[in-house]
Order: C-alpha cells, then structure tokens, then sequence
C-alpha cells in the first residue's frame, strides 16, 4: 500500500496536465470510456497514449482496463475526479506558460473529499 505522501504526489502529478485532467473528467463522469471515447478529446493519437500511459502506470495508476477492455477509473483516480469536480472554482491552474486559469487557489481543500 503506497504511503500517504506518495498519493498525493501521484493526483497532483496526474492533475498538472490539461490533457490526463480532461482523460480524468471524461472517464469520469461516463464510468468507462473507450479509445474512441477518449479521441474525441481531440488530442493527437501519440500524445493521447503518452497521457494514458502515465495514468495507468507506476505505483499509483489512476485509470486501468475493466474486463471489456474499456477505460475506469481506480479508486485513486475516483478520488482525482472529485478533486477536480468538486473544487474546480477553487483551484487554479499554472500553465508552462505562466498563464493562470480558475479563481483562486484553495491549498489542500482536497483532503476533505471523500469518497
């Protein structure tokens, strides 16, 4: 079982990235969401496989396969879904860029999510 500390680094790791924040919402909010689901977000095919790559990997993955083959989310990754839906107005988002998105910051109101 990963320590409390690896967790939170894997959600905000996975959650730094426009593109796994939208894989996340769209898996989400339809429970399962196929290939074709997921290209619709109108990434690249190379760029959506390197994001799912990254949320189905290492100690924490945040998306598996069910048995159909079609995409979920763990229960780490339910726990990504409601820290973005449930604080989106709270949070806000730093591009590479520098560009600010959201409204204002709210630093650690996702601990009090639960699932």
């Amino acid at each position: 079982m990963p320590k409390k500390n690896e967790k939170d680094s894997s959600i905000f790791e996975a959650i730094s990235h426009d593109a796994r924040r939208k894989i996340i919402r769209l898996i989400g909010e339809k429970e399962t969401a196929t290939y074709k689901d997921l290209a619709k977000l109108g990434m690249e095919p190379g760029t959506l496989y390197f994001h799912l790559n990254l949320l189905m990997t290492g100690p924490n993955p945040l998306i598996k396969k069910d048995e159909k083959k079609k995409y979920v989310l763990t229960p780490l990754g339910k726990l990504a879904y409601k820290l973005l839906t449930e604080t989106e107005d709270k949070i806000t988002w730093i591009t590479p860029w520098g560009n600010l998105k959201n409204k204002q910051v709210a630093h650690n109101d996702w601990r009090n999510i639960r699932i």
